[in-house]
């Protein structure tokens, strides 16, 4: 997780448009995440993708994180 290159200003002659090639080394990805306070428990994934499959993804393992520290209060 970073952040794209941004303007980078270059001399040139005046009329002329100096190439300016573009990094093109990045890759998006999507952080998801829950809290549940009264627990005190949360969750959080980073993936690749934001689709049905991710959220459901992070609702299973939350589910899991919450049912493993309702067990241990108990």
């Amino acid at each position: 997780m970073s952040q794209k290159n941004g303007l980078i200003y270059q001399w040139a002659k005046r009329g002329t448009r100096p190439r300016q090639p573009k990094d093109q080394r990045y890759a998006s990805c999507y952080i998801f995440g829950t809290v549940y306070p009264q627990r005190d428990v949360g969750a959080a994934l980073v993936m690749p993708y934001a689709d049905s499959e991710a959220m459901q993804n992070i609702l299973m393992r939350s589910a899991k994180m919450s049912a493993r520290k309702l067990m241990q209060s108990s």
